[in-house]
């Protein structure tokens, strides 16, 4: 199937196309983040202005995972209304996020209510794999793909409007401060201008698959690693 060049491309595997980063290593795995005293984090700070519906898309794989302090994946906002906001994060080895003021976890999208049995009921995702993950904002609902199966499904009622011109990755920035380091790498970014279909988010993903595989494979490979 072919699928519309996306607005925005990154392979993440060298520091191009990167408006500003911080002890960020680049190699063939992809963007690397560590979790060390400071921060790491890179910023990509020009994204022509898209709102109501569209797609990101990327490779991911976390190297560590503490339940209690989710790690950010990448956070995508308007840089002259920081409240507009779509961010996703792996927590208890499972992904989620928030749009806005709406929390994917909690109950009813909202903060002040306690995490939801569907949150709990998410496959939970192996700690040194790369995933594929794809996310759809369609109007008022968020539609979260890992390896083009549909994962995740919120309906939301308020507070959908965003306008996305800039990312931070690997990092929560909030009045200068940066929390939920990630622990891991990220590769192939990309935006669309509009929202992907199953079968597109497919041709999607396979298009770096072969660059990916080699890493999976050594995973795979380390389960069965005898240790004298």
């Amino acid at each position: 199937m072919t699928v519309s060049e996306p607005m925005v491309q990154l392979k993440l595997t060298n520091p191009s196309q990167i408006h500003s980063f911080s002890h960020v290593l680049f190699s063939m795995e992809g963007a690397e983040f560590g979790n060390g005293h400071i921060p790491s984090y890179l910023v990509l700070d020009s994204i022509p202005d898209i709102s109501k519906s569209f797609n990101l898309s990327f490779w991911f794989r976390v190297r560590g995972d503490n339940g209690k302090i989710p790690q950010v994946l990448f956070k995508a906002f308007n840089r002259n209304n920081p409240k507009e906001q779509l961010a996703l994060w792996m927590s208890g080895f499972r992904v989620t996020g928030n749009l806005n003021s709406n929390r994917f976890s909690a109950k009813e999208f909202s903060k002040e209510l306690p995490i939801s049995r569907d949150f709990y009921d998410l496959p939970r995702l192996e700690v040194g794999k790369y995933y594929f993950l794809s996310v759809n904002k369609i109007d008022n609902t968020i539609q979260v793909f890992i390896n083009a199966e549909l994962y995740g499904e919120y309906k939301i009622i308020k507070d959908t409007n965003i306008v996305i011109n800039s990312c931070i990755f690997g990092v929560l920035n909030t009045e200068g401060s940066y929390t939920n380091q990630l622990y891991g790498f990220l590769r192939n970014f990309e935006i669309y201008e509009q929202p992907l279909s199953q079968d597109e988010i497919y041709s999607v993903s396979v298009k770096h698959f072969k660059e990916i595989q080699p890493f999976n494979d050594a995973f795979e490979l380390s389960k069965f690693k005898i240790i004298d």
